[in-house]
């Protein structure tokens, strides 16, 4: 992919992050404080092919120079939903950084390494907060009509496949679609059935490709091979904004900063 239970100690902090994760788009305002000098990260992703981790902003698109956050394209987008599909190439959503652009961006893509973005469908309809691909197939989260959507060519068209509030998706190992959402709850969606995964921790994000990885609103990390069942790996400091995950490595964003983790999770470098 482009990809036991958490003690009593996610009370109102918890909380708190829920209502800011589920609100970013229409009160910016209320994302959470971030040590980032670029603000709140909403995706992450390694280019193919340079390596360079790509860092997707409130305030645009970025990419680590030696440590150094560099600009990728001058237009500061509010890029709301990212994901690394290949080689220099992205798929986002959001919102325009110019006035006269249709605002929301619906799906758009880049084929340039994010120095420009081609609007591919649900232009000024969609706000897709959470994207997750594999092949032709896109799964994303429309924050606008607060549904689970998917798209079997390439994005150009989706159907619905379930209403709900959510902050994440990902392509399961079994082509089932994984939604955190309300209380950091996984659920399954099979075609048209949505199960809550009774066993998985609190989760606030997730992906993955051979192996899923999660973290709860406290920083704790999840592995699975299947979604269903999980286990503890490590932990990151601060509140989790972004999380992607491969099989090289696992990167994350948190209020304290960006991570880098080769081991499944069990151990972490910062990254900026």
């Amino acid at each position: 992919m482009n990809h036991t239970h958490l003690p009593a100690r996610v009370g109102a902090t918890a909380l708190t992050l829920m209502l800011t994760l589920l609100a970013a788009c229409s009160q910016p305002a209320q994302d959470a404080p971030t040590a980032l000098a670029f603000g709140h990260v909403h995706g992450l992703g390694p280019n193919p092919t340079t390596g360079d981790l790509w860092i997707a902003t409130h305030d645009g698109l970025f990419t680590l120079d030696d440590g150094v956050p560099q600009r990728v394209e001058q237009a500061p987008h509010d890029l709301m939903g990212f994901t690394v599909t290949g080689p220099d190439q992205f798929a986002a959503s959001g919102h325009p950084a110019t006035a006269d652009a249709t605002n929301p961006m619906g799906l758009v893509t880049s084929t340039d390494a994010g120095r420009t973005l081609d609007p591919i469908s649900l232009t000024g309809q969609a706000d897709l907060h959470a994207i997750d691909t594999t092949g032709t197939r896109v799964v994303a989260y429309d924050a606008v009509t607060q549904t689970v959507v998917e798209s079997t060519d390439n994005g150009r068209t989706f159907t619905p496949l379930a209403e709900l509030p959510a902050i994440d998706v990902a392509i399961g190992p079994d082509d089932s679609v994984l939604v955190t959402g309300a209380n950091y709850t996984l659920r399954q969606t099979t075609g048209s059935q949505t199960e809550r995964v009774s066993t998985a921790p609190p989760l606030v994000y997730i992906d993955g490709d051979t192996t899923l990885a999660g973290i709860s609103p406290t920083g704790l990390v999840w592995s699975s091979e299947d979604g269903q069942t999980w286990k503890g790996r490590g932990e990151l400091p601060g509140q989790p904004q972004a999380l992607t995950a491969n099989d090289d490595a696992w990167y994350a964003a948190t209020t304290t900063g960006i991570y880098e983790s080769t081991d499944d999770g069990a151990t972490w470098k910062t990254m900026l």
